[in-house]
């Protein structure tokens, strides 16, 4: 029998197709799951930060009201990082109706110092005047206003006015405030002024001599030149003070007293021999009395133009050895 494979003279039998195997992928199977898993790298790297912002946000408010204090840093950088995405969700949780999420949107303003800002102002004063919130978020509130009120007129009177009221967590925040300069530094002397001539209650006299030491120690520490102008009204402010009958406020302007030292003291010395308060006046002739160790016959109740006339004679003095 001849075999017809071996046949040459056979004809030629056509070969069919063969079956695609169906474990063998095509070239378009094995190329979508690269597509694929390319797509997620990228979503991943360009929208997880994204997606996780709302659980990022809302761990870092928790921490901030947390007794580890490295955990509130590290929250109070994470709304840093956030901030535009933080602001808008803080001016919603402050105007909440939940206490709580208010305590913690105001923890937040404050750690982003963005109590000065008109929206979040308004709603840090009215929080801080209401007699009805809880203790702790009044506290927060004024706390606020008390870092505010060294930039901010518009947080600086409502400070005042809980102070003078005798809140204690207002005083405190006055007794720690020392603007360096206006809008706030002119009205903050006035008010002090006024409580300490004889209107306000001791405990609001010591915060406005605290607050006072502050301003002062800041004219004081200017460079070298002669103090600026706001030093000789705090002088003439804690001079008036320590003729005041209760021991504390007495004490809080005697180290106010004590803070001008050296050159310092006898530049306030020569100023004050012209101010037209006479106990500062005093004051001032003892001090470059004592620093001189003699006198030039200057008399604080001679006539405005004795006084100034003798108050030249004092320009040249220096310091005995």
């Amino acid at each position: 029998m001849t075999e017809i494979a071996n046949d040459e003279n056979a004809p030629a039998v056509p070969s069919l197709p063969r079956r695609a195997s169906r474990s063998a992928p095509s070239s378009g199977g094995k190329a979508a799951p690269i597509l694929l898993g390319v797509v997620a790298v990228a979503l991943l790297a360009g929208g997880a930060g994204m997606a996780w912002r709302p659980l990022k946000f809302s761990g870092a408010l928790d921490a901030l009201g947390g007794e580890d204090a490295n955990a509130r840093k590290q929250a109070a950088q994470a709304l840093a990082d956030m901030k535009e995405y933080a602001t808008p969700r803080l001016h919603t949780l402050c105007t909440s109706t939940s206490a709580p999420q208010r305590l913690k949107a105001l923890r937040a303003v404050r750690a982003l110092a963005l109590t000065g800002e008109a929206d979040f102002l308004k709603t840090v004063v009215e929080t801080a005047s209401a007699p009805k919130e809880s203790p702790a978020l009044r506290a927060e509130a004024i706390s606020g206003l008390g870092e505010a009120a060294a930039q901010s007129p518009e947080a600086l009177q409502p400070l005042l006015d809980l102070a003078e009221k005798g809140n204690p967590d207002a005083l405190e925040a006055l007794a720690d405030l020392s603007p360096s300069k206006d809008p706030c530094l002119k009205p903050l002397l006035e008010r002090a002024q006024k409580s300490l001539e004889g209107s306000g209650s001791p405990r609001t006299k010591a915060a406005y001599l605290r607050s006072l030491q502050g301003i002062l120690a800041a004219c004081l520490g200017a460079g070298e030149s002669a103090p600026a102008a706001p030093a000789s009204q705090v002088l003439q402010a804690g001079l008036n003070a320590s003729l005041d009958p209760d021991p504390v406020v007495r004490a809080e302007a005697e180290r106010l007293l004590k803070l001008p030292q050296g050159a310092k003291r006898m530049a306030l010395a020569q100023e004050g021999l012209n101010s037209p308060d006479a106990w500062t006046r005093v004051w001032s002739e003892a001090v470059l009395r004592e620093a001189t160790g003699r006198g030039v016959g200057y008399d604080p109740f001679a006539p405005e133009a004795d006084r100034r006339a003798a108050a030249e004679r004092w320009k040249d003095a220096k310091p005995r050895s």
